[in-house]
């Protein structure tokens, strides 16, 4: 029966362990629960020395939970920082049915990214973390700093958001032109049906855009997203096997609430000064957010310092196509090579 219950109901992250099976002294490999902003939501926080600086991930989506798959991709991040990884309200963990029965924004989300930063950093007891943020969630990211950059040592957008309508219109034009280069009917008839953004039925465009995105190896360059997912979410001990069949029901619920004003948004205007250190990831391959687009909006930014650093065999998954650069170049911007 505990087997039963474990397997179905239990979570778990493995710790940190020596040669001889020892948990490592001082290191920490916890999932928990906290409340934010008066609703439980859940992190995983890991680390082989808790005296390192913290780093905050924050995923994509909306709706796309990461808890479940992390620590496979930041092993090496995870010698040099306490790396908290979080499922954003609403996704994975974080989907419940108190969740449901709220209202989720993008302010909402600003506001919950900005809380899950202090409690961290209380429960760590640090005063400053890094931020990483992936697609979606570099619109919070951004936002997060710009609205509490005293609680942030510097910013790492992957994947980078400016302008969605524009973001929308030119991907739908990449994709287009490449199938006509293909001579590919089947696409040039899915977008026919799906029309020109901005879309009069989003729902149903979005996903065929996406679709073909995938097919045209815009999301990963050298892999397959839904094998990325699937091959995860069946080896996550981080989720529970009830856990994994909610993962899409979380995801539906984050895109139907979130996507529209998502694509209506725009960091131009307000979201050019920065008090910390920026710096972009961009993948070569990326037909999801178009990194010419993170580029234009990189030579409008002011910051403390800036980079942009290109990665030539990704699209838009950097962290899980080029696993060992991401990290590694993460840890030299931040100063902390040994």
């Amino acid at each position: 029966m505990k087997y039963i219950w474990r397997k179905f109901f239990g979570r778990f992250t493995p710790p940190f362990s020596d040669e001889d099976g020892n948990e490592i002294h001082g290191s920490i490999a916890e999932l928990r629960k906290f409340k934010i902003n008066c609703v439980d939501q859940w992190l995983m926080i890991r680390g082989k020395d808790k005296s390192k600086p913290a780093l905050l991930f924050l995923h994509g989506g909306p709706g796309t939970g990461a808890i479940f798959y992390a620590r496979h991709y930041q092993q090496i991040l995870e010698e040099y920082f306490v790396v908290v990884n979080w499922d954003q309200r609403g996704a994975g963990l974080s989907y419940h049915a108190e969740i449901r029965k709220q209202e989720v924004s993008i302010a909402q989300l600003i506001a919950d990214t900005i809380e899950v930063t202090r409690t961290i950093l209380q429960y760590l007891k640090k005063d400053k973390l890094y931020l990483v943020a992936h697609s979606w969630g570099t619109l919070l990211g951004t936002k997060a700093i710009q609205q509490a950059p005293e609680l942030y040592f510097a910013y790492f957008g992957i994947g980078q958001v400016s302008d969605m309508p524009s973001n929308e219109v030119l991907v739908y034009g990449k994709i287009r032109n490449i199938a006509l280069s293909r001579k590919d009917k089947l696409v040039l008839k899915q977008l026919e049906a799906a029309g020109k953004p901005p879309f009069t039925d989003w729902k149903k465009a979005i996903f065929i855009q996406r679709k073909i995105v995938h097919k045209y190896n815009g999301a990963m360059y050298k892999g397959n997203v839904m094998y990325f997912i699937t091959k995860n979410l069946l080896r996550a001990t981080e989720y529970s096997w009830l856990d994994k069949i909610r993962f899409l029901q979380a995801q539906l619920f984050s895109i139907r609430r979130l996507w529209k004003p998502f694509s209506e948004s725009s960091l131009y205007g307000n979201s050019l000064v920065f008090e910390i250190p920026v710096y972009f990831f961009l993948g070569k391959y990326d037909l999801t957010i178009l990194p010419e687009l993170a580029e234009a909006y990189f030579d409008k930014i002011t910051a403390p310092e800036k980079q942009k650093i290109w990665f030539r065999q990704s699209a838009h998954f950097i962290p899980m196509e080029e696993v060992e650069k991401y990290q590694q170049e993460i840890i030299r911007l931040a100063n902390l090579e040994a």
